[in-house]
């Protein structure tokens, strides 16, 4: 029987700050609040706050590579929305967060999309791979792990090209875990096995 994959959710408040001039949430504020959910997540696994600290926690260097988003519908005036996370694929020294920006009651996406990260030496700046530790503790979160990194993230390639969502169907509909309903996005909607953190 296949392991079930939890994620990790996040709910956040929308403000009149965060609006734009028609009333609805500003597209560049979706990017801060996956950032903010994204912190929570690392907080809740590693116990990770706001420092850098490589010589005691080397998982903590890591940079993002790219940042994939579908704005399906807007989040109108101000409120509060659910963001959830999981890890859609774990390679060798990168990983990609699969995120939706959900309603507090209902599973009906805001927006989908995809972030890349890349674990970094803090001398080098080079991509170095996971720590077996860090491999361990994500596991739970993982919808695929691979030993070998993809030649999408190497860096030899035109800008964007390759990346996980740079071709249009996949950020679309990128793969997921759970059955897909007929119109809806590709994204974990059960809230069972989820984790609110």
């Amino acid at each position: 029987m296949a392991r079930a994959m939890r994620f990790f959710e996040r709910i956040h408040g929308v403000y009149f700050d965060d609006l734009d001039a028609f009333q609805i949430l500003h597209n560049a504020r979706y990017v801060l609040l996956i950032e903010r959910t994204i912190g929570a997540f690392w907080d809740h696994v590693f116990g990770w706050k706001a420092l850098l600290d490589p010589r005691q926690a080397p998982d903590q260097s890591h940079l993002v590579r790219a940042n994939y988003i579908d704005y399906l519908r807007p989040v109108r005036g101000v409120s509060e929305v659910r963001v959830r996370i999981w890890i859609e694929k774990l390679g060798r020294t990168s990983l990609v967060f699969g995120f939706r920006v959900l309603p507090v009651d209902e599973d009906t996406d805001y927006a989908v999309g995809q972030r890349v990260m890349v674990r970094i030496d803090p001398e080098t700046h080079r991509p170095t791979p996971w720590t077996d530790e860090f491999r361990q503790r994500v596991a739970p979160y993982c919808r695929q792990a691979e030993q070998e990194e993809g030649a999408h993230l190497s860096g030899n390639h035109g800008r964007g090209a390759n990346l996980p969502g740079s071709d249009p169907e996949e950020r679309t509909a990128p793969p997921s875990p759970w059955p897909r309903p007929p119109g809806s996005a590709a994204f974990p909607r059960s809230r069972e096995g989820g984790s609110a953190g």
